[in-house]
C-alpha cells in the first residue's frame, strides 16, 4: 500500500497520532503543515488551542479507541476538536 500512496514515508509515522498510538505536538504539527489545505493559516491559533485541550483528554480517548472504531471516536468528538477531526479524516 505504501508504494501507491503519494506521501513521503514520514507521513506514515505521523499518522499514529490520529490512531491515538501516542500524543505528540510535533506529529500533529507536521500533519497540519503537510495538509495545509485543511488547516488554513487563519486557523493556526485555534488549532494549537485545540491541541492543548486534546493533550489533556488524550489518555481517556486512547482507552476509548481500543473498543470503538477510530472514525466513530473522532465523529463523537468533532464538536470539541473540529480541526483535529478534519485533519484525522484526511
Amino acid at each position: 500500500m505504501k508504494k501507491w500512496l503519494p506521501y513521503e514515508q514520514q507521513t506514515y509515522f505521523d499518522i499514529e497520532a490520529i490512531y491515538f498510538e501516542k500524543f505528540s505536538f510535533d506529529l500533529w504539527n507536521r500533519l497540519k503543515d503537510r495538509f495545509c489545505h485543511i488547516i488554513k493559516p487563519d486557523d493556526q491559533d485555534k488549532f494549537q488551542e485545540e491541541l492543548k485541550r486534546f493533550r489533556s483528554d488524550f489518555s481517556t480517548l486512547q482507552l476509548t479507541s481500543i473498543s470503538v472504531p477510530i472514525l466513530k471516536v473522532w465523529r463523537n468528538h468533532q464538536t470539541k476538536y473540529p480541526l483535529l477531526c478534519k485533519l484525522s479524516r484526511t
